[in-house]
């Protein structure tokens, strides 16, 4: 599976990259703001995206981030 990671910490991102790996994932793309999600799944097309949701802000911009994902998955199908 090809993943994308997005989380301010670099200490989770590698973390979850090791991880993700070390189980057979390719992790495409390494973020640090969820305002670069949109742009980065338009690129790379990643089959999954993991998203640090910790304060109310960002969880706006994931809700945001998924339903332009989830419109433009149904636009390619």
């Amino acid at each position: 599976m090809r993943v994308t990671v997005v989380d301010d910490s670099v200490i989770v991102r590698e973390g979850l990259r090791r991880l993700l790996e070390s189980e057979g994932h390719e992790v495409i793309d390494l973020l640090t703001r969820p305002g670069q999600v949109l742009s980065a799944v338009a690129a790379a097309r990643p089959d999954a995206v993991i998203l640090d949701c910790n304060s109310a802000r960002r969880c706006s911009a994931s809700l945001s981030a998924e339903q332009s994902l989830t419109r433009m998955s149904s636009e390619n199908s």
